[in-house]
């Protein structure tokens, strides 16, 4: 029997305090036969925790360490968690099965765009190959009102052409006529149901200025920010948590730890502030942040299309 493909990943939260709440049960389970597995699984998620709000821990999944200290068992594991403040960093490890599926963009007009920010993979396939990642979907372009598309997926072949790079994609679709079809790979997921839906993410500008990040959104009605304040050692705001398919959370650029510097323009120094100015907001969202630490590049943003 061929091994179990997983990937490891490291998630950072941030407990204000001892008592904040991460929200995670953790089991142990057993292989086939008597002996345990090597680490323990996340058997459950509260909706209210730390771990539940930043959209990147899943049901099922083993945690490796916390801190950088090896767990493998979910008495320590727990112990670790439960006694950190500040920043914790859970290494977590997530078996993967891979489900491609096809989509079909229909484009009567060759300047019409698909609206897919396409990125370079830092890591290529078994084959040495670097099919491009979609990194992010503009909301109202041909791939998001599809429905079948999101952030992560990877275009593998385009009109039964595969695709080597992202500059090898690029050409295919700037040569299509009209329609194009996508093959494409979801990692660890399922494969689409084919349900129309919008994506969340509305990331309209992020640029830095000095230390700053400067992060422009747009909120429709029906649209969640998904930003949790908290407060930093010093009493100035933050981002303590951010709710999983939120704005954003789907933006890619806004980190737990976060400093809020000003929100549409206006400076806030305390949790109370940002919290004021953060309710009710419609329309253009601009963040002044602090960003906690420097933004690690998992994928290379390309070119729209």
């Amino acid at each position: 029997m061929a091994a179990q493909a997983f990937t490891e990943y490291t998630v950072r939260l941030f407990k204000p305090t001892a008592s904040a709440m991460v929200g995670m049960t953790l089991a142990m389970f057993a292989r086939d036969g008597d002996s345990p597995e090597p680490h323990p699984r996340i058997h459950h998620l509260h909706s209210q925790g730390l771990a539940a709000a930043s959209g990147e821990i899943r049901i099922d999944d083993q945690l490796v360490s916390v801190n950088g200290q090896h767990t493998d068992t979910d008495v320590l594991a727990s112990a670790l968690i439960r006694d950190a403040v500040g920043e914790v960093l859970l290494t977590l490890r997530r078996e993967l099965t891979s489900s491609d599926f096809s989509v079909v963009l229909e484009r009567t007009d060759p300047s019409v765009r698909l609206g897919m920010l396409l990125a370079t993979r830092q890591e290529a396939g078994a084959d040495g190959a670097l099919p491009p990642v979609i990194h992010m979907l503009e909301s109202d372009g041909l791939a998001a009102l599809s429905g079948e598309l999101r952030p992560g997926d990877v275009v593998k072949a385009i009109n039964g052409t595969p695709v080597t790079s992202d500059e090898h994609a690029k050409q295919l679709i700037s040569a299509a006529p009209g329609a194009i079809t996508l093959l494409v790979s979801r990692p660890d997921a399922a494969a689409p149901t084919g349900a129309p839906r919008r994506p969340k993410s509305s990331l309209l500008q992020a640029s830095s200025h000095g230390d700053a990040l400067e992060v422009k959104l747009l909120l429709g009605a029906r649209d969640r920010l998904g930003i949790t304040v908290g407060a930093t050692e010093d009493g100035n705001a933050m981002v303590a948590a951010m709710a999983a398919g939120s704005v954003a959370h789907s933006s890619g650029v806004i980190a737990v730890g976060d400093t809020i510097l000003a929100v549409n323009g206006e400076g806030v120094s305390t949790e109370e502030e940002a919290r004021s100015k953060m309710r009710a907001m419609l329309g253009e969202v601009s963040l002044s942040l602090l960003p906690t630490r420097a933004r690690p590049a998992k994928v290379v943003p390309a070119f729209w299309t």
